[in-house]
């Protein structure tokens, strides 16, 4: 069997400004949403607070 791993991802909009997270990598400097995998059990929302939470410090309410 095969686990499909679903991305989570933020958009979060205060003051006309887009929350973005900053990454240097081999590929160079870039801009994502704050995002990433959701772990096994662990509902989207549960993922998309905990992924802001690691990569922007930042503790969020999701909304529909």
């Amino acid at each position: 069997m095969c686990h499909i791993r679903v991305r989570a991802c933020a958009l979060i909009i205060e003051n006309n400004s887009i929350l973005l997270v900053e990454f240097d990598d081999e590929s160079g400097l870039h801009y994502n949403l704050p995002a990433g995998g959701a772990e096994p059990g662990e509902s989207i929302i549960e993922a998309v607070k905990r992924e802001v939470r690691e990569e922007a410090n930042v503790e969020v309410e999701v909304g529909p």
